[in-house]
């Protein structure tokens, strides 16, 4: 049956030409250099020789589909120029940086995007309204070599092409650098 709501419940028999994973789409980054930014504007995170970090499924829907798209990768050095603010609201700008999957479709002729999932981390300890200590530019509270990881999920009507799926990235306060050093993307189009 389509329907079955035990845990652990796919069997191959669930997997048929009516309700199958149709096809999967991969970006794995392709060297060795980190990729640095200061936007504040999300930005699509480049590769060696500005390859860019998306896929380009061209897919084209014929019934309803589910896409869910996956990223992760490694934040290496970062720089705080005017520490990580006092705690308020005001200031939780100037401790964070962001991820966001961004889908860019055609529709009826049309061109359209979808921000399908965001994440937001911090350089320090600190968040909004903490009693953390204040961080400097020379401090060591930033947390280096960490990695990052979210997922997002997307229903689409039939007669959609979904173009791209990109990762991109950007910090609160363009004083400060976020430096990625791998990256990732896995796109699955499930179509029923």
């Amino acid at each position: 049956q389509d329907v079955n709501l035990d845990t652990e419940w796919a069997q191959l028999k669930h997997f048929s030409s009516s309700n199958s994973i149709t096809s999967l789409y991969t970006f794995d980054y392709d060297g060795t250099v980190d990729w640095p930014t200061t936007s504040t504007t999300f930005t699509t995170i480049e590769n060696v020789g500005g390859t860019k970090s998306k896929v380009t499924p061209n897919y084209s829907t014929h019934g309803n589909v589910v896409v869910r798209v996956h990223a992760s990768g490694l934040i290496a050095e970062t720089t705080l120029t005017a520490g990580d603010g006092e705690g308020s609201y005001a200031t939780i700008e100037d401790n964070t940086f962001a991820f966001r999957l961004f889908m860019s479709l055609t529709t009826g002729g049309g061109t359209t995007t979808v921000d399908m999932a965001n994440c937001t981390y911090s350089f320090t300890p600190r968040a909004a309204l903490t009693n953390e200590p204040t961080d400097t530019e020379t401090s060591a509270l930033k947390i280096y070599y960490r990695t990052f990881a979210f997922s997002g999920l997307y229903t689409l009507a039939p007669g959609n092409v979904i173009d791209a799926i990109e990762l991109q990235a950007c910090v609160g306060h363009s004083g400060n650098t976020v430096n990625i050093q791998h990256n990732h993307i896995q796109a699955i189009v499930v179509e029923n």
